[in-house]
């Protein structure tokens, strides 16, 4: 099977995306899979949450936009590697702007490392600018998280299903695929929850994931402790909900 690279992408803040590619990834590798996590948004939470302590003279995915350097990898285990961000991410675009092939950053890196990988996931800003379009331009999936009750994540959603059709339209990543939903902290006996699902299944069913992740006060508790809710609490009904997720996504390319 071909490297998977999945990117996991919303124009809305504060859809559990950090909190995604982290459960998502070490799902994938308890299933067997080798697993890179790549923190692509200047806030650096993936990294923080791994526990990952970036210093003056760390290596991050900075310098792969800025020197196009080698992309640089932290082994968390022995199956699951991050690539770490830091603030100064923040300034690439303005630095980027008139470079050419600014899109291809990322994706010029991770040619040299990608076959090592049977999935690499990307975790995006929240936003549609220079550092997400890096991610759309070489990844095969995108992975939307969608908070129930929220419908700014749902228009946040809709902007980055238009910047798929713009590069599918413009042959910028002839690989990449419809995006897919993932409703995210859904609570079943509230009525906005419901709302929020109903709409999704009306207007998007191609795109809505099967899986949930129910709202659990576990996964907050596993970002505060900088580690997977796997680990954190093995039992809970969230390592369910991510089982299920991570078993869906290795079926969509099985």
């Amino acid at each position: 099977m071909a490297t998977q690279i999945i990117a996991v992408a919303n124009n809305k803040g504060g859809t559990g995306k950090t909190a995604t590619t982290i459960n998502l990834g070490k799902g994938l590798a308890i299933k067997g899979k080798k697993v890179l996590l790549i923190d692509n948004d200047p806030q650096a939470n993936l990294s923080s949450r791994l526990g990952i302590r970036i210093k003056a003279d760390t290596s991050t995915i900075y310098d792969v936009y800025k020197e196009n350097a080698s992309l640089p990898i932290v082994k968390v285990e022995e199956s699951l590697h991050v690539t770490p961000s830091s603030r100064k991410l923040e300034t690439i675009p303005g630095i980027l702007a008139e470079v050419s092939r600014n899109n291809y950053r990322l994706a010029d890196a991770l040619e040299l490392v990608s076959q090592a990988y049977d999935y690499i996931l990307i975790d995006c800003p929240p936003a549609t600018g220079l550092l997400t379009a890096n991610a759309l331009s070489v990844a095969n999936l995108i992975i939307v998280p969608v908070t129930a009750g929220d419908r700014d994540a749902i228009k946040g959603m809709v902007n980055i299903s238009g910047l798929i059709k713009k590069f599918l339209e413009e042959g910028v990543n002839p690989d990449l695929q419809d995006l897919r939903i993932l409703v995210n902290s859904y609570k079943k006996n509230h009525s906005v929850d419901q709302a929020t699902e109903m709409t999704l299944q009306s207007h998007y069913q191609d795109n809505l994931l099967r899986s949930v992740i129910r709202e659990n006060t576990q996964i907050k508790q596993s970002e505060w402790r900088n580690t997977t809710v796997f680990e954190h609490s093995p039992k809970s009904s969230a390592v369910k909900d991510y089982t299920k997720l991570t078993e869906e996504v290795l079926s969509l390319v099985s």
